[in-house]
C-alpha cells in the first residue's frame, strides 16, 4: 500500500488529511480534523523530543531528559513531570482522534444511531465551533443611509 511506503510521519499524516478532506461530509467535523491535524503534528515533534533524547543531569543530581536537538544551555531537560505531562496529552489526543475515527466510519456507513461518549478535548473544540458559527451566523447592524 502506499501508505506503508511512505516513511516520514509528516508525509503520512499529510496523506490522512487528504482522505479525510475528502470523506469527511459534516462541516463540523471537518473543523474537528482540522483543530486534531494541527494538534498532532504539533505533538509529534513533542514526542520526538522524547523519543530521541538523551538522560543529562540537572543541578542537584537530578537526572532528566534532554531532547535530541538542544543540548544548548537555555532549554532545560524534561523533568519525569514534564514527561508525565506530556503522556497525559498524549492520551487525550489518542482519545480524540479514536472519537473521530468512529464517527467518520458512522457517518460512511450510514450508522447514525450509535451514541459515542465526546472526550473532553473533542467537547471543547465543539463549543469552539458552536460560538465561531454563531458569531458567524449574527445578522449585521442596520444601516442607517449615511455615508
Amino acid at each position: 500500500m502506499i501508505f506503508d511506503s511512505v516513511i516520514s510521519f509528516e508525509a503520512k499524516l499529510k496523506t490522512v488529511d487528504t482522505v479525510f478532506t475528502y470523506i469527511i461530509q459534516d462541516e463540523t467535523l471537518l473543523a474537528v480534523w482540522g483543530k486534531l491535524f494541527k494538534r498532532i503534528s504539533k505533538k509529534s515533534r513533542l514526542r520526538s523530543e522524547i523519543a530521541h533524547a538523551s538522560t543529562g543531569n540537572e543541578n542537584g543530581g537530578k537526572i532528566v531528559l534532554v531532547p535530541y536537538y538542544s543540548f544548548i544551555k537555555l532549554r532545560k531537560g524534561l523533568s519525569p513531570a514534564d514527561i508525565n505531562q506530556r503522556k497525559a496529552s498524549f492520551e487525550e489526543l489518542i482519545q480524540a482522534i479514536r472519537w473521530l475515527h468512529l464517527q467518520v466510519r458512522l457517518q460512511k456507513n450510514k450508522l447514525v444511531t450509535v451514541k459515542l461518549q465526546t472526550p473532553d478535548l473533542i467537547r471543547r473544540w465543539l463549543d469552539q465551533i458552536d460560538q465561531t458559527d454563531a458569531e458567524n451566523k449574527q445578522p449585521a447592524p442596520p444601516s442607517t443611509g449615511e455615508s
